[in-house]
């Protein structure tokens, strides 16, 4: 017990809560509104803190408040649409207690952990739990990860907020509630950053990425079909004229069933790229003509 509290008392002061605010007018707006709070933590004693990106894209001002009631103004430093994390840098200069970032490669289904998060009223809260799965995760937002954690403790707050073991040290950063049994939260790993911290942060050009094509739609597979839910507003899939019930027959000549083969298609291809997608609409087959974009451009 009494390291673990001694841990708790590592932990916290390194938690952060975050206020954003976004113009209505940016695309993430209609999606995930104009005012949003988040969880981060501090992974560097100059003011670096992980986040989760849906909390951060769009925002025109970003509020970092501690644990103690400290307060300072934050700045985008990266947002990483492929993975889903995003880093916030304080308007500080002090030093900040900070945790170290470890690769996931180590860890373990079975493996003890625990989530912080920020809540209402600046407070905190800690559930912990164990490692009940560590798998590919399809999103219906056009996102994947090939290496996703699941875990028995659900998010005890404001998302992205961090996932560590029994060391204190940053796994993952918590994305979603998925709300099953044994699968209560979903959580992006930090590999990448962990690993390869010089170029996530100040040179991107050097992790080796291609541009992938982005449409802007939602989507979940029905019947061994896929079904479009809804399109972002004025995205390259709202524009070619895709509409919420559209089925999605293929992608050029490649028939899909599954997300995972959509966006295999979609990824190949780079932005400015035309496909042609055909859909299943009012029981006639259309072919629609669709100039792909970039989500990262098109969400800055």
């Amino acid at each position: 017990m009494n390291a673990a509290v001694q841990l708790l008392e590592t932990v916290i002061p390194a938690s952060v809560e975050l206020e954003v605010e976004v113009p209505a007018r940016h695309p993430s707006a209609a999606l995930l509104g104009t005012t949003r709070h988040g969880s981060g933590v501090f992974f560097d004693a100059s003011g670096l803190i992980l986040t989760a990106n849906y909390v951060v894209v769009g925002g025109s001002s970003i509020t970092v408040r501690t644990a103690d009631g400290q307060q300072w103004s934050g700045r985008k430093v990266v947002q990483d649409f492929l993975t889903g994390l995003a880093v916030v840098s304080i308007d500080h200069e002090a030093s900040v207690p900070a945790l170290p970032l470890s690769s996931s490669a180590g860890l373990q289904k079975g493996e003890d952990i625990f989530l912080v998060a920020a809540v209402t009223d600046n407070g905190r809260r800690v559930h912990d739990g164990v490692v009940s799965a560590i798998e590919p995760f399809t999103a219906f937002w056009e996102y994947r990860l090939q290496r996703a954690i699941f875990t028995t403790a659900p998010n005890p707050g404001f998302g992205g907020g961090a996932l560590l073991d029994r060391y204190g040290q940053v796994r993952g950063v918590v994305l979603l509630d998925v709300g099953e049994i044994g699968r209560l939260s979903l959580i992006a790993p930090v590999d990448e950053l962990a690993e390869k911290r010089e170029q996530f942060l100040h040179n991107r050009e050097a992790l080796g990425r291609k541009p992938r094509g982005w449409l802007g739609l939602f989507c979940y597979a029905l019947r061994n079909h896929l079904v479009v839910a809804g399109v972002v507003p004025e995205s390259p899939a709202e524009l070619a004229g895709l509409r919420a019930g559209d089925v999605l027959l293929a992608i050029e000549d490649r028939v899909v069933h599954e997300r995972d083969e959509l966006y295999d298609e979609l990824w190949a291809r780079s932005p400015g790229e035309h496909v042609r997608l055909r859909v299943y609409r009012d029981r006639q087959v259309h072919d629609l003509l669709v100039q792909l974009g970039d989500a990262e451009k098109f969400f800055s």
